[in-house]
């Protein structure tokens, strides 16, 4: 769910700096071309259930912490200090990573998570769903052009969110002919604007849809141009299941309106996306939900963005998690940065928040367009795809009693007693939480012992 919301997040970033009127500073542009490269320090404001010297703990850890990085398309590095002296280190490129913690080169596909015995991280194809979005639009263009001759004029209006009053233009019939001529315009928009096995994997999601029931397809006009197109209709997917089909797509140079509405005939079982991005000279605002129904019992994400980038970078970004049987997940960003001394600084506070709990961190970085790369480090590489079992398990320990010596320092900064309480605190959720609980201590009612 996490991944969802963060390629959805970017998604409507890239759609905000690529497309419409705004105008991406040159920090910004920089950035996005060549790479940025900076350093975080951070404070704890607050980590409930933590208080008291368990609390002041946490918090010494963190303000004596110093994390610098590089992040470009050519690969990533960082380097992680406590009280000024390094800890741990690692620089990861499409040919090979490097970690400080055995001061070893390690080549092969997702060398990091198969060393950490972990799944793959799957970065979110964005530049795809870009395109997509831009395939949409071209199909839905196409297929109002092509039935304009035998399309009668409506009078119908939408209020079009940033946009103003979507109103008359034409409107057809949503029947089997208008379908088919959708549907080649999406092939060919897809083709032109997608990977092959991207668009293959659109083109058999399409295939599995079925029209059961004619509706309508408009054109919307704002200022006597074309801003969207709205459709409805019913049809049936794989399933068998038959939904109510509402789409509205519009977009002009002040920002997007997307509605996407897919309900069952009981309502009992419902898909609902919606997205809206308003666009200033300097600034962002989005609203974008994407909500499930199944059964009456509804799981949801929301994104709100509000950015300035007027001098600087200012603003909030929330996401808010809710699924059936939880209580509702908040994360919130809110930078306060400014550009000067050709670096973005200043402060940026990070709060995580459900039901009683909260985490409150704020984090001071200094960030800068990407100069040079980190060079490379270690001796001779070892190759894990020609390593057997075994010797895999051995490469896993050794890294991992590399990490344990180099957080050893950031451990041993607090007192024994302070070490206790902290270990303490971190795993009473273990001890209390019921068993389908565990994975998540955010969920556990802070004890009162």
């Amino acid at each position: 769910m996490g991944k969802r919301i963060f390629c959805l997040l970017v998604l409507v970033l890239m759609l905000c700096v690529n497309v419409f009127a705004f105008e991406a500073p040159a920090w910004l542009t920089q950035m996005r071309e060549q790479g940025i490269q900076g350093e975080v320090t951070g404070e704890l404001n607050k980590f409930s259930p933590f208080s008291g010297k368990t609390f002041n703990a946490l918090k010494d850890w963190t303000k004596n912490s110093n994390l610098s990085f590089q992040v470009s398309e050519k690969g990533q590095a960082m380097n992680l200090s406590h009280g000024g002296h390094p800890l741990l280190s690692f620089r990861q490129d499409d040919s090979a990573l490097y970690l400080s913690a055995t001061s070893q080169e390690y080549v092969g596909e997702n060398a990091l998570e198969r060393l950490l015995d972990m799944d793959p991280i799957e970065v979110p194809d964005v530049e795809s769903h870009f395109q997509l979005y831009e395939a949409v639009f071209a199909a839905l263009e196409r297929t109002a052009t092509t039935l304009m001759p035998s399309s009668t004029e409506h009078k119908k209006s939408v209020e079009l969110k940033n946009i103003g009053q979507g109103y008359r233009g034409n409107e057809s019939t949503m029947d089997l002919t208008t379908v088919a001529i959708l549907r080649e315009e999406l092939t060919t928009a897809l083709r032109e604007k997608l990977p092959l096995s991207y668009a293959m994997h659109v083109d058999e999601l399409l295939d599995k849809f079925t029209l059961t029931k004619d509706g309508t397809f408009r054109t919307l006009l704002n200022s006597g141009e074309v801003v969207g197109y709205q459709l409805r209709c019913k049809g049936e997917f794989a399933s068998g299941d038959e939904r109510d089909i509402s789409l509205l797509f519009a977009r002009s140079a002040k920002g997007v309106d997307i509605r996407v509405t897919l309900p069952d005939a009981n309502k009992e079982n419902n898909l609902i996306f919606n997205l809206s991005v308003g666009l200033k000279k300097t600034s962002i605002s989005v609203d974008a939900i994407y909500s499930k129904v199944v059964q009456k019992k509804e799981e949801s994400n929301r994104v709100k963005v509000s950015l300035n980038f007027q001098d600087g970078l200012q603003g909030s970004i929330t996401c808010t998690i809710n699924k059936p049987g939880e209580k509702t997940l908040t994360y919130k960003i809110s930078p306060v940065l400014a550009w000067k001394e050709e670096a973005l600084s200043g402060r940026l506070t990070y709060t995580r928040t459900q039901n009683d709990r909260s985490l409150i961190l704020k984090l001071y970085p200094i960030l800068r367009p990407l100069q040079e790369e980190m060079p490379q480090w270690g001796t001779a590489a070892i190759n894990l795809d020609a390593l057997d079992a075994e010797s895999m398990a051995f490469e896993r320990e050794r890294v991992r009693a590399g990490l344990s010596s180099a957080v050893l320092p950031l451990v041993s900064a607090i007192t024994p007693d302070d070490q206790m309480l902290v270990m303490h605190e971190l795993t009473r959720h273990l001890r209390l939480a019921p068993k389908k609980e565990q994975a998540n201590p955010w969920l556990v009612q802070a004890p009162t012992d």
